[in-house]
């Protein structure tokens, strides 16, 4: 669950996968999509507690949404460059 607030806070957990989910949200193109910008911890695969940077589109037609999130960089534990995605389509 992730909850997106007005204010532009980003809070939630990916429970499946253990991660809490924090961050800043900014409206762009119009109120039915917006840029992410999200940090991840507590993830039980320790490479994904990183910074994340992506986009969330609204498909009020579907009733559902297209979370698109990447991050390229310093990947812990392993302190090597990689990059890492996370692709995931939010029902209600």
């Amino acid at each position: 669950m992730i909850e997106l607030r007005e204010s532009g806070e980003v809070i939630g957990s990916m429970s499946d996968a253990g991660c809490k989910v924090s961050g800043l949200s900014s409206q762009f193109i119009g109120p039915s999509a917006a840029n992410m910008d999200v940090t991840l911890k507590g993830c039980h695969d320790k490479r994904f507690n990183t910074r994340f940077h992506g986009n969330l589109i609204v498909y009020t037609a579907n009733r559902e949404a297209k979370l698109t999130l990447n991050a390229i960089g310093l990947m812990k534990p392993v302190g090597q460059i990689g990059s890492a995605s996370l692709e995931a389509v939010l029902k209600r």
